[in-house]
Formats: C-alpha cells, sequence, structure tokens
C-alpha cells in the first residue's frame, strides 16, 4: 500500500485529522506572480503592495445609488446624525470587571493571526492577573469616553486569489484584513453590551438568522425547504429568489447605520462609541514582509470584526415585508420565496416584494447585483413562470441554485448537490500516491 493510500485510510474525526487534512489542501496559497496594470507590471513585493491596495481602497466606499429618489434624504439623515453626535451622552456604558476579560481571553483562538501590533492571543492567554487588571482599567476608560483608539483601526490585509480568476490581475484577489488582538477584546466586551441591549428589547428581525445566538445555516435552509415540500404536498408550486448583494459589508453607509442605530433608541453612549470605532479607519496590504501605503477606509462594517456582523445586521434590520411571500435573511445572504398553485400569482408575489426592496436598497445605498442573483421555480408542472425582474433586468428562471452553501433542484432530488460534494472532496483530498 502506498504512503498516501496509508495515510488517507488513517484520517478519522476523533483526533480531528480528517478535518486539518482537508484544511491544508483547501487553503494551500500559491505566491503571488507578476500583477499586471495600466501603467505596467508590478514585479516587487512593494509594488504588487500598493497595487493591490489601490485597487482595494475602492471597496471601502459608498455605494452610488441606482436612482436619484432618495438624494434629498440624505441631508436629513446627515443632520440628525451630527447633531446627535454633537450633544455629549449624559449616561455611560457599563464598565468591564476583569473576569469578562479573563473570559474572553481564556476562550479565544491561541492560533489567530495578529495585527498591526504583533500582540498575539497567545501572549494574552500569557498576561499576568496585574496586567489583566491594568488592561480593564484601558477598556473602561474606552467605554467612558466613547472614543475607539485609532490604531486599533488600522488593519493588515493580505490578498488571497479568488477561484478560477487570473492571479495576474489585481482584480482576481480578495482582503483577508487582521485588526489588533487587543482591539477585538475591547470589541467583544462592547458587543457583550450591545447584544444584551437588543435581544432585552427583541429589537432584531425575527427572519434574520445570521451570527445569531442558537441559530445557523441550517434553519434558513430547512425553513425554504419545508416550504417548499408543503407546497408540494398540496401540489403547489415554490417560487424562490436569492439576491447577490454587492460588497455587502464594506460598503456599508456610516451615518446611515448611525441614523438606525438613533431610530432603534440605542443608548447614546454606545451610538457615541460604535460611530469612533467605524469611523477613521484604514489599511495596508502585506506582501511577505512588506506594506503597502496606507489607505483609507470611507465605509463598511469592518472585516474580521467582532462587532461588524451585528452591525451589518443592525443595518438591514428594518428590511421589508410582504404578505404574499416570506424572507430569509443570514446576514447579507437574502432568499424570497413564495408558494401559489398558480404560477403567475407566484411570479406577481415576488416582483411586489422586490420592488419594495429596490426602494429600500436605493434609500439605504444597497447595491444589488442582479446579473449574479438567481431564480428558481420548484414545481411539478412543465411550463415557466412569467419572468423575474428587478431594475428594469430580468433575473432568468434556473434548473438550480446554490443558497448558503447548498445546492437546491427544481425538483428537490439533491442530486446536483450530492455531485458537488463528492467531486469537491476528491479533489480537496486527493493526496500524494506516490511513495
Amino acid at each position: 500500500m502506498t504512503f498516501g493510500k496509508k495515510r488517507l485510510e488513517a484520517l478519522n474525526t476523533t483526533d480531528n485529522s480528517l478535518w486539518r487534512t482537508q484544511k491544508f489542501f483547501k487553503n494551500k496559497r500559491s505566491k503571488i506572480p507578476s500583477l499586471n496594470c495600466a501603467t505596467g507590471t508590478a514585479v516587487t513585493d512593494q509594488q504588487k503592495a500598493n497595487l493591490l491596495a489601490t485597487n482595494l481602497k475602492n471597496n471601502f466606499i459608498e455605494n452610488e445609488r441606482e436612482t436619484d429618489s432618495y438624494n434629498h434624504n440624505d441631508e436629513n439623515i446627515n443632520s440628525t446624525v451630527n447633531n446627535f453626535l454633537s450633544t455629549p451622552p449624559t449616561t455611560n456604558i457599563e464598565p468591564a470587571l476583569p473576569d469578562e476579560i479573563i473570559h474572553y481571553i481564556k476562550h479565544v483562538n491561541s492560533k489567530k493571526a495578529p495585527g498591526k501590533d504583533l500582540i498575539t492571543n497567545r501572549m494574552l492567554k500569557n498576561f499576568p492577573i496585574k496586567l489583566i487588571l491594568i488592561l480593564t482599567i484601558l477598556v473602561n476608560k474606552i467605554l467612558k469616553f466613547n472614543h475607539f483608539p485609532e490604531n486599533w483601526k488600522e488593519a493588515i490585509t493580505f490578498p488571497i486569489n479568488k477561484p478560477g480568476k487570473d492571479p495576474h490581475l489585481a482584480t482576481s484577489y480578495r482582503p483577508i484584513s487582521l485588526l489588533s488582538t487587543i482591539g477585538k477584546l475591547t470589541e467583544s466586551i462592547i458587543l457583550l453590551r450591545l447584544k444584551n441591549f437588543i435581544n432585552s428589547n427583541n429589537l432584531l428581525n425575527p427572519n434574520q438568522y445570521g451570527f445569531t445566538t442558537k441559530l445557523s445555516t441550517l434553519h434558513p435552509l430547512l425553513r425554504l425547504t419545508e416550504h417548499i415540500s408543503e407546497g408540494f404536498q398540496k401540489k403547489k408550486s415554490t417560487g424562490a429568489v436569492f439576491l447577490d448583494i454587492q460588497k455587502a459589508f464594506d460598503r456599508v453607509w456610516i451615518n446611515g447605520l448611525t441614523y438606525k442605530l438613533i431610530s432603534y433608541n440605542i443608548p447614546p453612549p454606545m451610538i457615541h462609541l460604535i460611530h469612533s470605532y467605524l469611523t477613521n479607519r484604514s489599511f495596508k496590504v502585506r506582501i511577505n514582509e512588506t506594506l503597502s501605503n496606507k489607505h483609507p477606509v470611507n465605509a463598511g462594517c469592518p472585516q474580521g470584526s467582532l462587532l461588524g456582523p451585528l452591525l451589518f445586521n443592525l443595518y438591514i434590520n428594518d428590511i421589508p415585508e410582504y404578505s404574499l411571500t416570506k424572507i430569509n435573511l443570514y446576514a447579507d445572504d437574502t432568499a424570497i420565496h413564495a408558494t401559489f398553485k398558480n404560477l403567475t400569482t407566484i411570479s406577481f408575489a415576488i416582483n411586489k416584494h422586490l420592488l419594495h426592496l429596490q426602494n429600500f436598497y436605493d434609500k439605504w445605498k444597497i447595491s444589488i447585483n442582479v446579473e449574479k442573483s438567481t431564480a428558481i421555480i420548484f414545481t411539478k408542472k412543465h411550463c415557466l413562470p412569467p419572468p423575474i425582474t428587478m431594475y428594469n433586468k430580468q433575473i432568468p428562471w434556473s434548473q438550480e441554485a446554490k443558497y448558503l452553501g447548498i445546492i437546491f433542484d427544481t425538483h428537490l432530488t439533491w442530486k446536483q448537490h450530492i455531485t458537488y460534494v463528492r467531486d469537491k472532496s476528491s479533489g480537496e483530498l486527493c493526496l500524494n500516491s506516490s511513495p
């Protein structure tokens, strides 16, 4: 038996060897080659880092609206936010206790890479109690003065080649951002207090499953599957549309988010601190040991952060519903579905809901990639419903659609998904069979 086969047969889930091997093959990274651009070719690490940073900075800007219908609202929103922030809060955020700091450090992943300051989580785990007490004082000063330190707002970004994209193009890379470990510890304290307020006031949209306690991708997947199956049992069809939000986290309108926090009656000192946390951020791209020039981040919920996912959920929390459809949210993954016997009614209901969503997205500067959005009809009939449209563009009916990592087909057989998983697993776990 070859070494590769022996190694493959020895893999199991009890000692995590299967998952470690799968992760090794999945995450193997190749060196970034020379990059082509309009002015020539980036060859050195410094040239590559600066070129990638220049390209990536365009990710962190507000979206332009599809129409100018809501431009007049910006003045009101900006004025409300500026007036709010110019008034110092009269209450304080609940101070942190040393036990909270210790609990976070105890459970944080030691293997996570550090940010700009190079302080690792492993270092945090070796902090003596005296240093924990000093750290608690520091965190409480941040909570008291509602100011998030600027040094902790600079991300170190690593470019990762997108699957199937030309590695010689700067546009073929997506960013992975590393933040200060002590900054993330402070985020955890803020996050706990924000979550407690949201949960005690039942603020979160019940259709939101993303980054929510005790919920996972399984819940919206089961909800959709049950909806389709129940429709089949009643000889009904189900239409579903899966929307693709462009750069959802990266392009959140910061004043728009702050306005919503005000409207949700989040405690004023918390809003002041979150606004400080979101503004004046920056990033540098790292290639090997070389850093690019620093670039500003003018929009978005920070990548790799602890607060970002919840803040994004709050940004889309008031997304409109419609009586003839159901909506599933998993952070930025949005699914609209409707079940009826009549296919025309399905199209009518979905199109009506999409029109409401179109107005919502325009108002809050959220951009939908219609070309990457998909529509699928689950039916026993041999015809298609009328077309689905958004922003005057058609979303064609497909035979299959991928939602939260699962491939749905029109008859709910799962055949395409099983084939996909089999082929993907074979590729990732293919070990070198040579002796």
